[in-house]
């Protein structure tokens, strides 16, 4: 579950309060907050169980630097310190201050450079982004990225990628190509260019698509579109129980009843040596089977015996006909 900074920090008030005012907990101000929501819930139990071991890995840099001031402002109040805790005081405000500029750098990336990405053939890249995210670049895809002061865009010029946005940054997130832009916050998607129009596919929270700042819709988890001019054609995305990303993202590709001449266009994008399948009989097949992009051979052992074909390999091509 992804819980949104500001919840942290909410959790974070709550638990000085208690330990400033015990009574706080049985308050129905609490309670309020506390069964609101089960993020509410889950934000306050993380906190609570990580108290005595504060660290920016479990709470998020803001919360633990908000904690370790909050802590020190309150030592300061209606205290008066011997000069060894004084200059230990002083000492940590430093830190604490420097945390402080620390999230403040790290929320306001640089603003005027855009910074551009590209996968060759058969390359697939993951890029950790300025902002945390996860920008997944497909096999012979070119986009840039730039990050403002309100807005994370990345900008494909063709190809595909995929997303995984840090929600815990509140500034927008989109995906932009041509007159396009596919908008979400907290969320994980993919974005294809095609001859004509864009995939979207969706694996968690919700994206909208706009066209010349006109919204078309908007597509949730486990739906695709595809868009074409103005017009948007949903379609079910499968979305894995345990990962919630596509699977070329980790070098695999699954058909599911899917017809030759579709399978091998994706296996086409990804090897040098081209598969052409020379029997209109054939192209209509149907293949199912989890295959790695990088091992075509695989895929055409298996094609030849369930479509019960011959193969001739060339240095550059492969070609599939049918058995006499």
């Amino acid at each position: 579950m992804q819980i949104d900074q500001d919840i942290y920090e909410a959790a974070t008030d709550w638990l000085l309060m208690i330990e400033d005012d015990p009574t706080v907990l049985e308050s129905a101000a609490f309670e309020r907050w506390l069964y609101a929501s089960n993020v509410h819930m889950t934000a306050f139990a993380d906190v609570s169980d990580s108290w005595d071991t504060l660290a920016p890995a479990q709470l998020g840099l803001a919360a633990y630097c908000l904690v370790l001031w909050r802590r020190l402002a309150g030592l300061w109040h209606g205290l008066s310190f011997p000069a060894p805790r004084r200059a230990g005081f002083a000492l940590a405000s430093v830190v604490a201050f420097a945390c402080l500029v620390a999230v403040y750098v790290t929320q306001e990336p640089a603003t005027d450079t855009p910074v551009y990405y590209s996968a060759a053939l058969g390359e697939i890249r993951t890029i950790e982004l300025a902002d945390n995210s996860t920008l997944y670049v497909d096999t012979g895809t070119s986009a840039k990225v730039l990050q403002t002061a309100e807005n994370r865009i990345v900008d494909l010029e063709y190809g595909r990628v995929f997303v995984d946005v840090n929600g815990a940054d509140h500034r927008v997130f989109k995906v932009t190509a041509g007159r396009m832009a596919f908008t979400a916050t907290g969320t994980a998607y993919s974005v294809r260019a095609l001859d004509v129009g864009y995939q979207l596919d969706v694996y968690e929270g919700t994206v909208e698509i706009r066209r010349d700042n006109r919204l078309l819709g908007a597509v949730r988890a486990g739906e695709g579109a595809r868009v074409t001019g103005h017009a948007v054609s949903r379609f079910a995305v499968a979305v894995a129980a345990e990962i919630a990303q596509p699977d070329w993202t980790r070098n695999r590709i699954v058909f599911t009843a899917t017809p030759l001449m579709d399978a091998v266009g994706e296996f086409n994008r990804y090897s040098t040596k081209k598969i052409i399948v020379a029997a209109a009989v054939l192209q209509a097949e149907r293949i199912t089977g989890t295959f790695a992009l990088d091992d075509v051979d695989a895929f055409i052992r298996s094609v030849a015996v369930v479509a019960g074909a011959t193969v001739t390999e060339t240095d550059t091509r492969v070609i599939i006909a049918k058995s006499p």
